[in-house]
Order: C-alpha cells, then structure tokens, then sequence
C-alpha cells in the first residue's frame, strides 16, 4: 500500500501549479490590454470623425478614467492606494510617455 501524501512530495505538484497560474494570470493581463488598446484605438478613430479635437478627447478620456477609478474605490470594488509625492517624482515619466503614446496615436487616426 502507498504511502500517503507529505509536504514534501506534494511541494513539487503545489509548485508546478502556482506556476501555471502564475504564467495564465500574465498571458490574460496581456490579453486584456491588448484587447483595451485595439478597443481604444477604433473608439477613438470613431470619436475623430465626430470630434476632431485632439487633445479635448483625450483629456474627456483621462478625466472619466480617473473618477471611474476613483468611484469604484470609494464604493469598494478595487483597492486605490493615495496618491503620494514621492512616488509621482519616481513615476511621472511612465504616464508621460503613455500620454505622447496616446496623443500620436489619435493624431494617426485623425488623418
């Protein structure tokens, strides 16, 4: 008759599995933002034809972003940290870029 299971022998399995999920929770975050960003991207392109201003649009686009994050954390479906100072001088850059992104991309479309 087997032994039964121990800590050690189910280590591997338990391991091998947290991996796996690991690696499906990374290739649906991938999936997801691809799927956000070509979503953006025909949204955007219909928006243009109805209104071309640029830079209005994505300041409406932002501005809803924010109070819809800002809304679903006051009433407790996600988790906002507090915006703090010192973690906006070490990450002004990632948004910044994000936003020149954004803001060339709606200028193709414009075309």
């Amino acid at each position: 008759m087997p032994s039964p299971p121990t800590d050690e022998t189910r280590a591997p399995a338990l391991s091998a599995y947290a991996h796996m999920i690991k690696h499906f929770r990374l290739i649906s975050m991938c999936l997801g933002y691809t799927l956000c960003s070509s979503s953006l991207m025909v949204a955007n392109k219909y928006a243009l034809g109805h209104f071309p201003f640029p830079s209005t649009l994505m300041l409406l686009q932002f501005a809803v972003s924010a109070v819809v994050v800002r809304t679903l954390g006051l009433l407790g479906f996600i988790e906002v940290e507090p915006l703090e100072l010192e973690k906006v001088r070490l990450f002004w850059r990632v948004p910044l870029f994000f936003e020149i992104a954004i803001y060339a991309n709606i200028k193709l479309l414009q075309v």
